[in-house]
């Protein structure tokens, strides 16, 4: 059974064999296995740049149209390493990944998105990495457990997320325009 509500499931009092959580938990009793490195970007659909010009530094994304995962400040860094926090805004604040990724596809503005889950968007052009000096975090993905005594399909499971989702088709910088 596969749950993919973006609340965080409560391990210890449910029966939840794993969860998947971007970023360390913080709670201190749980086991957090790293599965993947997500690499981030930033993108929008060619219609929406054509609309709203191209942000060029991060300063720019004040006056675009951010679609956010939560109502926060953005960090990005520069690939000298250098960052900036901007309290950016937009039209949508939602809690799932999936239907902001749609939401720029649709034109509706900049989002945040892992690399390698936009890029055949990328390569089909229907979305465009932009600002490619300057990311977002990077985001490490954690499979939790309460136990490190899992039934066999569990940790077949787990497994098999390390194996798929651990990998990078291609490095952020060297994705095609």
């Amino acid at each position: 059974e596969l749950d993919l509500t973006p609340n965080q499931a409560d391990l210890m009092g449910s029966p939840v064999d794993l969860a998947i959580r971007m970023g360390l938990p913080k709670d201190h009793n749980l086991i957090a296995r790293p599965i993947a490195k997500l690499e981030t970007v930033l993108v929008a659909a060619p219609d929406y740049l054509r609309q709203h010009g191209t942000p060029k530094q991060p300063s720019d994304l004040l006056t675009h149209n951010c679609l956010q995962m939560n109502d926060a400040p953005w960090t990005l860094i520069h690939r000298e390493g250098n960052s900036q926090t901007l309290d950016v805004r937009g039209p949508f604040i939602a809690n799932n990944r999936g239907m902001l990724h749609q939401l720029a596809l649709s034109g509706q503005g900049i989002a945040q998105a892992a690399a390698s889950w936009v890029q055949p968007d990328l390569q089909a052009k229907r979305l465009v990495h932009i600002m490619k000096k300057w990311a977002p975090p990077t985001v490490q993905a954690y499979a939790v457990t309460t136990t490190r005594l899992l039934p066999a399909k569990v940790r077949v499971f787990l497994d098999f997320l390390v194996e798929h989702l651990g990998h990078y088709p291609v490095a952020p910088e060297k994705m095609q325009d």
